[in-house]
């Protein structure tokens, strides 16, 4: 047995990655044109940045004392989205053509993006009980909606029949938690 299938067996990070050696996992992408190679790495990098902030969404939690429906969902939230950005870093090591760093926004886009996250943390850090709890879920059901859309997009332009339903399955999981942070947000009126 070689060493790819070995760790295939195992059920190592390789499965994550399709079980492909990086060498297999870079050839199969070269035959992508240019201009996908461009949207494809820009959907990763920025469901990246938004998981890699979202795995951390829990914490909030720590200095507020909210129900348990709202823990729960919010837990499972961070989970679902530390999950995500841990097998799109795979991906990265993987195919050296997924940059991570390169969201590629325009600056007026980057300062809009970091106004309205100070303001939704002064939100969350300045209220409490039923405010609190609706400007949680209200940030959440935008940033599950997001995050479902790119994984979508990212699957779309994934060459690599594995990965994109990877990131299909990863799009579905968000559509749920954005559905069950409605559900939560609506019967909070």
């Amino acid at each position: 047995m070689n060493r790819k299938h070995f760790l295939c067996a195992l059920g190592l990070p390789l499965v994550i990655a399709g079980c492909k050696t990086p060498e297999a996992a870079v050839e199969e992408h070269k035959e992508i044109p240019l201009s996908k190679k461009s949207v494809r790495s820009n959907c990763y990098s920025l469901l990246h940045d938004l998981l890699s902030k979202q795995r951390n969404v829990s914490k909030v939690l720590i200095i507020k004392n909210e129900r348990l429906e709202l823990k729960d969902l919010i837990q499972r939230i961070a989970d679902t989205s530390g999950r995500g950005a841990d097998l799109i870093k795979v991906f990265s090591k993987v195919d050296p053509a997924i940059t991570l760093e390169l969201t590629q926004l325009p600056p007026g886009e980057v300062a809009t993006r970091d106004a309205i996250e100070a303001m939704r943390t002064q939100q969350l850090l300045n209220t409490s009980g039923r405010e609190f709890e609706t400007n949680l879920l209200f940030t959440q059901t935008e940033s599950m909606n997001y995050a479902c859309h790119l994984a979508k997009v990212c699957a779309i332009y994934e060459p690599s029949g594995d990965w994109s339903r990877q990131l299909k399955d990863l799009s579905r999981e968000f559509e749920v938690l954005q559905k069950q942070a409605v559900s939560l947000l609506l019967a909070n009126r």
